[in-house]
């Protein structure tokens, strides 16, 4: 795939992950999918909580696939106050992570 077919796909999964986290309910998927760079995964929100500064947040869990591979991806992501989520963690699971 070349760099523009990544580029939109990094872009649908971008838009997923905003969608999932404002307006599915903790256990609801939203979908994404970029053909041409053989891309599709799905982001559903797992829990909700607020911060120790009051802001909304969601942990979610991304299932995502590239060619024949597949990879979960664990994050959280807090509400902006102008609107929109913000990753602010993002763990793969079985990777070393520090």
């Amino acid at each position: 795939a070349g760099a523009e077919a990544r580029r939109l796909a990094a872009e649908r999964r971008a838009d997923a992950l905003q969608a999932a986290l404002e307006t599915r309910h903790s256990g609801q998927s939203a979908g994404w999918e970029a053909a041409a760079a053989d891309e599709a995964g799905t982001v559903t929100p797992t829990r909700t909580f607020r911060n120790s500064q009051g802001r909304y947040c969601r942990e979610y869990r991304e299932e995502i696939r590239v060619g024949g591979r597949s990879e979960t991806v664990m994050g959280i992501a807090c509400r902006l106050p102008e609107g929109g989520w913000a990753p602010r963690y993002r763990v793969i699971p079985g990777a070393d992570n520090i």
